[in-house]
């Protein structure tokens, strides 16, 4: 078996989902993927096929497009000297760049997980990525919007839940004590900074609040902070998928605010709402948003629209308080129990896929 991906370790953690369940089984498994900083192995492969492409930050989506195409011939390679009996598609990009190969030589032999939602109403893309998720076993979606866009008779919502993750942190037994700063974090990659600027602008050293970023890109949020003189932000840089426990042991809130200008951002379900949901803590997140309505589901979420941000930090102080966090329990505990019955199911699709 073979994970196939077009993002590194760090934008796949959510994998383990497949790897978790693949090791408990014992069935080995390689991963082709991107690998831009030679990280090491956390899923535990048999061997790690690492795609260097060469692109520069300047660089717009179509040539970056291009680059990473290349990823094709690296992998077909490797596809013909390892004969692998089913392959596990990370995202909508890897499927879109593969989806001729896989449809010639692994029809029903591979299964598609898309992550976001990318261009799917341009006709080229929508064309390309409908054959492949045909011709797939099944598709897993990450936010049950997607299923809009998308052929959907095989297509399964997979929560993303990395139990391996979350194993080494447990959740939340109450709210923040009164008196101390409540700590919102924001991780993994920092981007949509024009949403940080305008929480950081909003909580600027109130001593109620601590902001902090841990991931790839806080580096900009770090420089911002220090220009505009706030002293309750903290950041940190890149880090492992082994460390994001330690980060979430420390959150009281978790940031979501990624605007609402694109149905990428309006459709999306994070990997951080699963976070919340585990550690029964609150997420920030915009109104109109697919985020809203399952952290509603929760009773976790602090939504707002999307614009200046007046009387933010009274009003979140005053919301964040007034929760009750045995009911928090009790429908974050509901929720598990439907994350669960559905990994089932996808755990069930993959012994079909390798013949269990």
């Amino acid at each position: 078996m073979c994970i196939l991906s077009t993002v590194d370790f760090t934008r796949m953690t959510v994998v383990s989902v497949y790897t978790d369940y693949l090791k408990k089984c014992n069935i080995p498994f390689d991963i082709i993927c991107v690998d831009k900083y030679g990280q090491k192995d956390p899923f535990g492969a048999e061997n790690i096929y690492g795609f260097v492409p060469k692109t520069k930050n300047r660089w717009g989506k179509f040539r970056k497009l291009i680059a990473f195409w290349k990823i094709r011939k690296f992998a077909l390679e490797i596809f013909k000297k390892n004969n692998y009996d089913f392959i596990i598609v990370w995202n909508e990009l890897t499927a879109f760049i593969f989806s001729d190969i896989l449809e010639s030589m692994f029809k029903d032999q591979y299964c598609i997980n898309i992550r976001d939602y990318q261009y799917f109403n341009l006709l080229p893309v929508k064309r390309r990525l409908t054959r492949v998720i045909k011709a797939a076993l099944f598709t897993t979606v990450s936010s049950k919007a997607y299923l809009d866009y998308l052929p959907s008779d095989n297509c399964y919502m997979m929560y993303s839940f990395n139990k391996s993750i979350l194993s080494r942190t447990k959740p939340h037994t109450g709210l923040r004590e009164s008196g101390k700063p409540i700590r919102i974090l924001y991780i993994g990659q920092i981007a949509w900074l024009d949403n940080v600027y305008k929480l950081i602008d909003a909580l600027k050293n109130d001593d109620r609040f601590e902001m902090i970023f841990a991931g790839g890109g806080s580096e900009q949020v770090e420089k911002y902070a220090k220009s505009n003189h706030v002293d309750n932000v903290t950041c940190y840089g890149r880090f492992q998928p082994a460390d994001t426990a330690k980060y979430l042991a420390d959150a009281d809130i978790l940031y979501n605010l990624y605007g609402t200008n694109s149905k990428h951002l309006t459709t999306a379900i994070s990997i951080k709402f699963y976070y919340a949901v585990f550690l029964h803590i609150p997420i920030l997140v915009y109104k109109k948003t697919e985020m809203e309505k399952m952290a509603k589901i929760c009773g976790i979420g602090f939504a707002v629209e999307n614009k200046e941000f007046v009387n933010y930090a009274d009003e979140l102080y005053n919301w964040y308080y007034s929760l009750d966090q045995q009911e928090i329990n009790k429908k974050c505990n509901l929720f598990l129990e439907e994350i669960e019955e559905g990994q089932k199911q996808i755990y069930c699709l993959i012994d079909k896929g390798v013949g269990i």
